[in-house]
C-alpha cells in the first residue's frame, strides 16, 4: 500500500482521496457492522456515510505531526458510531424485546463472514502467514515457503493476530490467542 500524500488530501486531490476512501470503506463498514445498533433506525450505511462524510469534512483538522492519517480516520469513526449509540439510548430505554435476533452476529455462519471479511482487509503478507499457519504449518515451514525468515513470519503473525483482534473484537484486545 501506498503511502497516503496527506497535503494532497487536504487540498481535495481526487485521486489521493479515492485511494484514503478505496482503504477505509471496507474497514469502516465491517467495524460499523460489528458495532451497529441492532434495533437501530440507523443503519450501518447510514453510520458509514455519516463517517466518510465527517472524515472528508474534517480533513483540513488533521495534523500530520500528530500521527498517522488511518488512526485518526477510526477515531473519527469510532466517535460517530459513539454518537449514534448515545442517541439510541437517550431515546428510549432498550429492552430484550427490543433486539431482533436475525440483527445480532451470533450464528456462525455470521461468524465465519466477519472473520473471513476481516481477514480479507490483512496486508497481504500477514495474510500469507496467518493462512498457512491455519493449515497447521510450522513457522519454519511458512518461512520457507514464502522464502522469509521464520522470525518474521512469527512477527506476521502475530501482526495478524492483532489486527483481526482489533477489526473483529475491538473491545476486547489481544484476544486471539495462537493456533498452535
Amino acid at each position: 500500500m501506498k503511502e497516503l500524500n496527506v497535503e494532497r488530501l487536504k487540498a481535495g486531490d481526487e485521486k489521493e482521496l479515492r485511494q484514503l476512501f478505496e482503504i477505509l470503506l471496507p474497514r469502516i463498514r465491517l467495524w460499523a457492522w460489528r458495532h451497529a445498533f441492532p434495533s437501530s433506525e440507523v443503519g450501518v450505511e447510514d453510520l458509514v456515510q455519516d463517517a466518510i462524510y465527517k472524515i472528508y469534512s474534517n480533513l483540513h483538522k488533521f495534523d500530520p505531526e500528530r500521527g498517522k492519517i488511518l488512526p485518526w480516520c477510526y477515531v473519527v469513526t469510532q466517535n460517530i458510531m459513539r454518537d449514534a449509540w448515545r442517541k439510541q439510548y437517550s431515546k428510549h430505554e432498550v429492552s430484550i424485546d427490543d433486539v431482533e435476533e436475525e440483527k445480532l452476529p451470533t450464528t456462525e455462519i455470521d461468524s465465519e463472514r466477519i472473520l473471513e471479511e476481516a481477514i480479507q482487509l490483512l496486508p497481504d503478507d500477514e495474510k500469507n502467514v496467518l493462512l498457512k499457519k491455519l493449515e497447521g504449518k510450522t513457522f519454519r515451514e511458512i518461512a520457507q515457503e514464502l522464502e522469509i525468515n521464520h522470525v518474521v513470519a512469527q512477527r506476521r503473525y502475530k501482526n495478524a493476530l492483532k489486527t483481526l483482534s482489533s477489526l473483529v473484537l475491538p473491545s476486547a484486545k489481544g484476544t486471539l490467542k495462537e493456533v498452535g
